[in-house]
């Protein structure tokens, strides 16, 4: 009775150490590499006026890139719970620099976002094939920022600002390797700045900003945990 006992023990440490195993399996790592491409109110140049931060600061955003890392907590197979985050950068457009250069040579802006995500992924294999179709939605929050602006002796400094982030994304994978398109939206963080000319200090008006882009998304899969299962079954088979 010891003896069955016991071989019953080990059996099924064996199989909850196989079963912990094949659930680490289903988590993994993600780099992603985004082109990023702005639209709407956030590529078009606002109105020009006199004190040219005011008017046009925060649009005008020119094609820029991204890098991102997303850990993924398989529910199942098809069904991904995931947490990740992005650091992107645009410059502004030829029209925007024009600008600056006409009003007093003043130093144009650029941009740069970083958005905190929480989502779910869907997958649809294909057939038997390595290939599977998926769908990403994701919420969060951004943190914008936008440098100085200005010219000689004179300089706006802008504080950071937080908004509310959407993205969705959808694309096609193949073994470790994805393409997807992402229309991702970065809110309307509201833009504060202070600038000094001489002794004399003041604030320039608030401006808030829609940000969307429809990105260009690029993903490589790290396998990190499913060799880190195979050393757990190893584990096992030597008990």
């Amino acid at each position: 009775m010891k003896k069955g006992f016991f071989n019953n023990t080990i059996l099924s440490l064996m199989l909850l150490t196989a079963g912990i195993g094949t659930a680490m399996a289903q988590n993994y790592h993600e780099i992603k590499a985004k082109g990023l491409f702005p639209i709407g109110n956030y590529a078009r140049v606002g109105e020009t006026a006199e004190m040219l931060e005011n008017e046009i600061i925060g649009s005008g955003a020119a094609i820029g890139a991204g890098l991102g890392y997303r850990y993924n907590l398989g529910i199942t197979s098809d069904i991904i719970l995931f947490v990740g985050g992005d650091l992107l950068w645009n410059n502004t457009c030829t029209e925007y620099r024009n600008i600056c250069t006409q009003n007093r040579n003043e130093t144009a802006p650029l941009y740069f976002n970083f958005p905190l995500w929480m989502g779910v992924a869907l997958k649809a294999p294909i057939g038997n094939s390595p290939w599977s179709a998926y769908f990403d939605a994701c919420a969060g929050v951004n943190i914008h920022y936008t440098t100085s602006t200005g010219w000689k002796n004179f300089e706006v400094r802008y504080n950071p600002a937080f908004s509310a982030a959407l993205s969705l994304e959808v694309g096609m994978s193949f073994r470790n390797y994805s393409l997807g398109f992402e229309l991702m939206s970065l809110g309307q963080p509201t833009m504060k700045g202070s600038g000094e000319e001489t002794y004399h200090w003041f604030k320039t008006l608030e401006k808030k900003r829609n940000m969307t882009m429809l990105n260009v998304v690029f993903t490589y899969r790290l396998n990190k945990h499913k060799k880190e299962w195979k050393l757990s079954r190893k584990s096992t088979l030597d008990i």
